[in-house]
């Protein structure tokens, strides 16, 4: 609505001005440093409510990482060898630490290609996920793939919630 006597607001998500009822959705935008609920127009809620779902239950899944044995294109993985895969910090980069055997690359979400869930022989057709294949772009674009089978470990929970973290994230295209 386009009218000078109508009081107008700025969605705080995507700048543009509305009339009230057009950005009168009010929601906390954390990503923009609003813990408060701030008014959005229409449509820019509806991403901040997918995103704030997100940031609510996987991120932390993410950024503590799992325990998982590692496989880089389709070799063998070293007997024994434990990695934990964890989001950085500023959210970009997958990690893997410890590992006493050959050191794995880091890579970015953004490289990301194509995930493959890996999941328990079930008769449920949800079944249980046990590991991912990431599929992604390297050193000068090269095609890579790296396998995480969930390592036999207590925290096994922690590491499946790693997992759908980082099918949440790619199929949403957050973080």
């Amino acid at each position: 609505m386009n009218n000078e006597s109508v009081h107008q607001h700025h969605c705080r998500r995507c700048g543009q001005v509305f009339c009230n009822s057009c950005c009168d959705n009010r929601l906390p935008l954390p990503r923009f440093a609003f813990v408060d609920p701030v008014r959005q127009c229409g449509p820019c809620s509806i991403i901040t409510k997918k995103e704030n779902e997100f940031f609510n239950k996987h991120l932390k899944a993410f950024l503590n990482g799992g325990t998982f044995t590692v496989s880089v294109n389709d070799n063998e993985p070293e007997l024994g060898a434990m990695y934990i895969c964890k989001l950085t910090p500023d959210h970009k980069t997958i990690t893997f630490e410890g590992g006493n055997a050959t050191p794995v690359d880091s890579f970015t979400i953004s490289s990301i290609k194509d995930l493959e869930i890996l999941l328990e022989n079930s008769n449920d057709k949800a079944g249980v996920p046990i590991g991912i294949v990431v599929t992604y772009y390297g050193t000068e674009n090269q095609v890579e793939k790296v396998k995480l089978l969930v390592a036999a470990t207590p925290n096994k929970k922690q590491s499946i919630a790693w997992i759908i973290a980082l099918q949440k994230s790619y199929i949403t295209g957050y973080p």
